[in-house]
C-alpha cells in the first residue's frame, strides 16, 4: 500500500513538472523578412500572467524583468481609412471626385492578436470567414 501511494505521488509531481517545462525555439524568418533569433519561453497555455515577458515575472535564462501588462488594454489607436470614387454622370462626362473618409476604433487584444471595433455586433476572423453573430459583444476583424 506504501508503494501504491509513493507511486501515485511520484506520478503527480512528474505530471506538474512536465507541464512547467520551457520550449526552445529555434531561429527562423518571418513572412516579412524578419529573423527570429533561437531563444527559450515559457511552456504555452491559455493565460499569459505566468508567462517571462509578463510584468512581475523574471525570465530566468536573461535575467530581464517582463514588461507585458497582465491586462489586454487599448493597443491601437483609433484609424481612418479613406476611399475614393470617380465616374462619369448620365451624360457620359467625367464627374467630380468624391473622397469619403470612415473613422474606426480598434483596440487589439494581445493575448489573441484579435482586432476588435467596438460600435460592431458581428465579427469575422482573420482568414475571411462569414460574419456570424457575436451576442452583442464586440466583434472580431469587423468590416463595418
Amino acid at each position: 500500500m506504501k508503494r501504491f501511494i509513493l507511486f501515485l505521488a511520484l506520478c503527480a509531481f512528474l505530471c506538474v513538472g512536465l507541464d512547467a517545462k520551457p520550449v526552445h525555439v529555434k531561429g527562423y524568418t518571418k513572412k516579412d523578412g524578419t529573423y527570429v533569433a533561437p531563444h527559450v519561453r515559457s511552456s504555452p497555455n491559455k493565460t499569459k500572467s505566468d508567462n517571462y515577458s509578463t510584468r512581475g515575472n523574471v525570465n530566468p535564462y536573461t535575467g530581464k524583468e517582463g514588461t507585458t501588462p497582465v491586462d489586454d488594454g487599448v493597443k491601437e489607436p483609433a484609424k481612418s481609412q479613406s476611399a475614393t470614387e470617380s465616374g462619369t454622370d448620365r451624360n457620359g462626362s467625367a464627374n467630380a471626385t468624391k473622397q469619403t473618409t470612415v473613422e474606426k476604433t480598434y483596440w487589439l487584444t494581445t493575448k489573441s492578436g484579435v482586432r476588435h471595433n467596438s460600435k460592431c455586433r458581428y465579427y469575422q476572423n482573420s482568414h475571411g470567414s462569414p460574419c456570424t453573430k457575436d451576442e452583442g459583444r464586440a466583434c472580431k476583424i469587423c468590416g463595418g
